[in-house]
């Protein structure tokens, strides 16, 4: 039986189609997300009452309402509303900063001679770690009566103002609540 290279490529897609990588999240497995219909935003705790941080693209009432604005969108489009009082969950966000590591650079260089008829290539793996800024967005979900948190969902980007603007944080909140409510 011969099959042909379209066809592994097609049979490839479709085993990897529903491999989408969740983003990191946690949660409360003794909470019951079904029952969940009604939300209402709590303010971010900055300075000393809450999460302190000195970068000010992550302290900033700017993207706290762009962050707001992306959250509500996103939960309403998943069918929750929300409310002034009596919600089923609060939900808020905050900001961390760090230093993070990389190491990945490859490059492939191809070439062919015009006055000679032979052709070259070249690979460079280049290791070099190179440090930068990070910044993470983190959304929490608490329960409407305790008010004790029952889901988090976090996502990390270089710390530059380009990622945390309005398109940057939409999708970004987008993608977090992929995983909101766990198990759907």
């Amino acid at each position: 039986m011969r099959i042909s290279s379209l066809g592994l490529l097609t049979l490839a897609l479709a085993l990897t189609a529903g491999c989408a990588v969740a983003p990191p999240h946690e949660f409360d497995d003794t909470a019951n997300f079904a029952t969940l219909e009604t939300f209402q935003w709590l303010e971010p705790k900055y300075g000393d009452d809450g999460v302190s941080v000195s970068h000010p693209v992550l302290e900033s009432p700017l993207l706290g309402g762009r962050v707001e604005s992306a959250v509500t969108a996103s939960l309403q489009a998943k069918g929750y509303r929300a409310v002034e009082e009596d919600p089923d969950f609060y939900v808020t966000f905050h900001t961390a900063e760090g230093e993070a590591q990389r190491r990945s650079s490859t490059y492939v260089q191809l070439g062919y001679g015009r006055y000679s008829p032979h052709f070259g290539s070249g690979v460079l793996l280049d290791l070099t770690p190179r440090n930068f800024q990070e910044g993470t967005l983190i959304i929490d979900i608490l329960d409407g009566d305790t008010e004790e948190l029952i889901w988090r969902g976090w996502q990390d980007a270089y710390l530059t103002q380009r990622n945390f603007d309005t398109e940057s944080i939409n999708k970004a909140v987008d993608y977090i609540f992929t995983a909101f409510p766990p198990g759907a």
